[in-house]
């Protein structure tokens, strides 16, 4: 490999970078710096793909509840998901109404920066799911319902199966 440590110290773990495969064309290299440390993917190509894997059925955890992640070139910190799924009861309409309006759910550990994806199972077909989003109020998703028939459309139960992205 054509690419070797910097460190004026050399190929160590103790005090400079560590270098992993530099037997092969491609390889990983462990660097310390005062802005953090950094894992990268080396090699002799121009463009070298770096792959986290964890051992079994193992997860690939980057960050933790109070360290959000970035990506390469945003402003814009991701902090995880929030998934729930729950029964929900439709508001009623009158029959021959056709028009819409609002529900509240609670979502725990929601907020108003967050982005909210909704989707729905056995929902009455007299209804569609409008926008949701996150209210002023913490953990309080706004879910607006369109009743598009003229056909009755009683309060009826559906799930309700919610991904939050938080930011």
């Amino acid at each position: 490999m054509d690419t070797r440590s910097i460190s004026n110290v050399g190929y160590t773990h103790h005090l400079g970078d560590l270098w992993a495969g530099v037997g092969s064309s491609h390889g990983v290299a462990l660097q310390g710096g005062n802005t953090g440390g950094i894992v990268q993917a080396v090699g002799d190509d121009a463009n070298v793909s770096l792959s986290l894997q964890p051992k079994g059925t193992g997860a690939v955890v980057l960050g933790n509840s109070s360290t959000p992640v970035f990506t390469g070139g945003s402003t814009a910190p991701f902090a995880g998901f929030i998934r729930l799924s729950t029964d929900l009861t439709t508001p009623t309409i009158a029959s021959t109404d056709v028009g819409s309006t609002y529900t509240t759910c609670t979502v725990p550990g929601a907020n108003s920066s967050h982005f909210v994806v909704i989707n729905s199972r056995n929902l009455s077909t007299a209804y569609a799911l409008g926008e949701c989003g996150v209210t002023s109020t913490a953990n309080e998703l706004l879910i607006k319902f369109v009743k598009c028939s003229t056909v009755a459309g009683g309060a009826s139960t559906f799930t309700a199966n919610i991904l939050v992205y938080r930011f």
